[in-house]
């Protein structure tokens, strides 16, 4: 994995696209029925954009899948995580906005 994320973001991304292209929507009829501007789907469906939880489960509603049924084929992909008790995570002094790690780096082993 790269340490930025990317790698789970870009599978994120291309599911997202395979469950909507699966269930036979556009991206007008996924902004329709998630709330989400058609932009802002397809930047998070091509990768150009990072999706916030609360947008991810928006385009999860509008997909009929649960956000939690995304993150268990996310696993089932081979993608790995930490567990809660042990996520290094940093705080920004100027914003007070936290950043967490959910998976190990690129090389590193799957258990922390």
């Amino acid at each position: 994995m790269d340490t930025d994320g990317t790698d789970i973001e870009a599978w994120i991304a291309a599911n997202l696209k395979a469950r909507r292209v699966a269930v036979g929507l556009s991206l007008a009829q996924l902004a329709e029925r998630s709330g989400v501007s058609k932009a802002m789907s397809s930047k998070v469906e091509s990768g150009a954009s990072s999706p916030t939880a609360g947008l991810l489960g928006r385009l999860c509603a509008g997909l009929d899948v649960t956000l939690s049924t995304l993150m268990n084929s996310v696993e089932a992909a081979g993608m790995t995580h930490f567990p809660a008790p042990v996520q290094p995570s940093w705080r920004d002094p100027e914003r007070g906005l936290v950043r967490t790690r959910f998976q190990p780096e690129q090389g590193r082993n799957r258990s922390p």
